[in-house]
């Protein structure tokens, strides 16, 4: 069940996001990841609007929208494959006529998912903080 995400959750949800950052992101050093845990935490998740697939046991997922910005979006390790980060970005296609995101160009995986669900490259920049090569996504519904 997606249910919007309560500051009980926020711990849940940094970890989710640093093993899958750490998992996604091999091309990135991985204290990197470690080191922005804290700002996570404190700053990016409490000025998102912050959705949870939640299983029964707490969060299994997450997606996190600024405006129309969709700034993350993680599933569990452990429940990869099993079709829950394609019900989170539906679900954010239900409350938002347009996103747009950034993924790290080397993260085929993560490329390949956002274009099988409609988005398209806009663009290719460079993250700042770490000089990784990234698309800019944007995804708009038909009928909007």
């Amino acid at each position: 069940m997606i249910r919007k995400s309560t500051e009980h959750d926020i711990g849940r949800l940094v970890d989710i996001w640093l093993d899958g950052s750490i998992r996604a992101h091999h091309f990135i050093d991985r204290d990197y990841w470690i080191s922005k845990k804290e700002e996570m935490a404190q700053v990016y998740l409490p000025m998102a609007e912050t959705y949870v697939e939640d299983e029964g046991n707490g969060p299994v997922g997450f997606l996190s929208l600024v405006d129309g910005y969709l700034a993350a979006l993680f599933v569990d390790s452990a429940h990869a494959g099993q079709g829950i980060g394609r019900k989170l970005l539906e679900y954010a296609t239900t409350l938002k006529p347009e996103l747009e995101l950034k993924v790290y160009r080397d993260n085929a995986g993560a490329c390949r998912f956002y274009a099988r669900n409609g988005f398209v490259v806009r663009e290719e920049t460079v993250d700042e903080a770490t000089g990784a090569r990234e698309h800019v996504m944007v995804w708009k519904r038909a009928d909007g």
